[in-house]
């Protein structure tokens, strides 16, 4: 038998006092017991040069120990502080994996900065050892790893990577791309929060480094703004995304899932602020016709640019994080004028994005270019002949599209467009069916509103329940047993206790599971002097989409 979760079962009594509805015991703990675990190891530059920084640092990290447990309770921290060769320590674990905030703010307390002397330090010895050492990973746990610094790894210039400067050799015989694609291939993801105030590596040194390591990392710069950036970001890589299915035909109350990928080259300049702003007022409108949606936010640009492609936002239902992963966007890169739109179609299928099994599945590309060689791919309207950098066929990534059910909608930025509409247009057709291509600017939530219209289908099925018969003793905790199932997948519920014809209780449940064969219960305390008697409790169901059920009732033996 399933208990509800801790807020489906937060129920508000209706004046009679011989119902109490309370909070079942169990439903914490297994709510707790299904969350997937997360650890998040926080490294600490404590050189010199951080010495102006190391107490921001410090309670950055102590009130994102204290915050990210309010939206991933099974979670667990590490603190590492690292220098350089030769500095006591060069790398040091003051605190293994653990739940315990107390543990990890007396790690955090001991830190203070020192040594250091030149301006790379010891980050690929953090890469490797934080991935190898005794740090207390949990098996099968989300890792994060969030490394907070302002200088550059050794070598890191000589390795290629775009932003950074240095060359010098590392001291450790270490080699850097080796140990990002270590941590790749581990699934740690990388956050690398820069300390702007002293820093001698550039922003996009450290995001040339993100992009080495696994999905869902990225690069900001730190100081006041440091807890809500990496907040945002772990909230963004804790998403346990499901595979997507194929076939695209919408299951009614599967859920809406909108993937929003802008060209942010800097052609797009001009266009940009239009592009976020049509993208937030879609956001905020589509959710009136479609309430069970999502939206995730990428970026993309072209080969050698940082980023080249980037997931911003994870699919989320909340509207505040899409607007502050839109607010992000700048334009920047590109240079010639095919873009990287043939990456952005391989790896918006990717789970990283975060769809949702059996979901309807748009894509919605605003840009002005064309893909790398959709010209002599034969695309109609399209002309460019370059070859696709990354090696990518665009037709071959369109038909990946039109097989895994995902719809393209392409917006063209006609001020400033070098692709016609009728390219755009092809490479929609290309795709899953009920997608187009229009002009945008102004009019982009008209279009986009009544593509996504034509390709949701209306949950019109009601929820199915059951209550099912129920005893317990008078005066103590008795369970009001019940089944119930959705197409959405979630219900909230009603239930009234009768004694007789008259109602001695009743209650709402808020949106929670509603899985086909389990058992759900609520718990309340029928007061003693109702010993003997035998009530009846009756309980009916509401989906996301506004569908009702009738009543269903049971008998409740008391003793």
């Amino acid at each position: 038998m399933t208990t509800r979760s801790l807020l489906r079962r937060l129920l508000a009594c209706a004046g009679a006092s011989t119902l109490a509805l309370v909070l079942v015991p169990a439903a914490l703990a297994e709510r707790q017991a299904t969350t997937k675990p997360v650890d998040i190891a926080i490294a600490i530059d404590t050189t010199g040069s951080m010495g102006s920084s190391i107490a921001q640092a410090q309670e950055d990290a102590r009130r994102l120990v204290r915050n990210v447990k309010t939206f991933a309770p099974n979670v667990n921290f590490a603190i590492v502080q690292f220098r350089d060769k030769g500095d006591v320590p060069d790398y040091k674990i003051e605190q293994p994996m653990t739940a315990d905030p107390a543990a990890v703010e007396t790690a955090l307390n001991r830190l203070s900065a020192g040594g250091g002397g030149d301006n790379p330090e010891a980050f690929t010895l953090v890469f490797r050892e934080i991935r190898e050492g005794p740090v207390g990973w949990r098996s099968g746990s989300r890792r994060i790893v969030v490394v907070i610094g302002d200088a550059e790894p050794h070598g890191a210039g000589s390795a290629g990577y775009a932003g950074c400067a240095d060359s010098s050799s590392d001291p450790w015989s270490l080699s850097l791309s080796g140990e990002l694609a270590a941590l790749k291939s581990g699934g740690f993801t990388l956050i690398m929060i820069r300390q702007a105030a002293t820093a001698s590596a550039s922003l996009q040194c450290y995001q040339s480094l993100v992009a080495g390591a696994a999905a869902g990392g990225a690069a900001r710069n730190g100081g006041e703004d440091v807890l809500g950036v990496v907040e945002g970001l772990v909230k963004s890589a804790i998403s346990t995304p499901t595979t997507p299915t194929s076939g695209g035909a919408f299951k009614p109350g599967k859920g809406l899932d909108i993937a929003i990928a802008i060209d942010t080259t800097g052609s797009m300049g001009s266009s940009i602020a239009q592009a976020q702003e049509d993208a937030r007022k879609l956001v905020r409108n589509v959710k009136k016709f479609a309430p069970d949606v999502a939206f995730s936010v990428v970026q993309f640009r072209d080969k050698g640019d940082v980023p080249e492609y980037q997931v911003e936002q994870v699919m989320t239902a909340n509207a505040a994080a899409v607007e502050t992963a839109l607010n992000r966007l700048v334009a920047g890169g590109g240079g010639d004028y095919p873009e990287a739109y043939g990456l952005a179609f391989r790896n918006l299928r990717d789970p990283a994005v975060g769809w949702r099994a059996s979901s309807r599945k748009l894509v919605v590309v605003i840009g002005d270019a064309e893909p790398h060689g959709a010209g002599s791919a034969g695309l109609k309207g399209c002309v460019d002949t370059s070859t696709d950098p990354f090696g990518v066929d665009v037709k071959t990534e369109l038909a990946g599209l039109k097989s895994l059910g995902f719809s393209l909608i392409m917006i063209r930025q006609a001020s400033t467009a070098s692709a016609s509409l009728e390219c755009y247009a092809s490479l929609a057709a290309l795709a899953y069916k009920g997608g187009a291509a229009r002009n945008g600017g102004e009019d982009v939530l008209g279009v986009v509103e009544a593509l996504i219209e034509k390709a949701v289908v209306k949950d019109t099925k009601a929820p199915v329940v059951k209550a099912l018969a129920s005893s317990g003793k008078a005066g103590t905790k008795v369970k009001l047993r019940y089944r119930v199932s959705d197409a959405s997948g979630k219900t909230a519920d009603e239930i009234k206790v009768y004694n007789g014809t008259k109602v001695v209780g009743s209650g709402k449940t808020k949106l929670g599971p509603a899985v086909a064969g389990k058992v759900y219960s609520v718990t309340w305390t029928p007061l003693a002097s109702l010993a003997g008697r035998t009530l009846r409790f009756c309980v009916r169901s509401r989906d996301p989409s506004g569908n009702v059920s009738g009543w269903s009732c049971a008998q409740v033996k008391l003793t």
